[in-house]
């Protein structure tokens, strides 16, 4: 089952195989964990301790935000 969460703490690399598929220049795990925990706001999608999904978003924190990246597994 599926379960959401925006906590990243303890996140580690080996999580978050399989991103970035056709992407002419992937960035490797560990700059995937440092993105995220750059981010203004993170949702992640566990599958178990797999990481299946992922949202970013940026916001001056008042009204609205912009989704900066946005990836499911297939």
């Amino acid at each position: 089952m599926v379960r959401y969460t925006d906590k990243i703490d303890g996140l580690e690399a080996s999580q978050l195989a399989g991103f970035f598929d056709g992407w002419p220049v992937q960035p490797s795990p560990e700059t995937h964990v440092r993105m995220l925990q750059g981010s203004d706001y993170v949702v992640l999608a566990l599958d178990g301790d797999e990481v299946v999904g992922f949202v970013t978003a940026l916001t001056q924190g008042a009204l609205s935000a912009s989704i900066t990246f946005l990836e499911v597994l297939p």
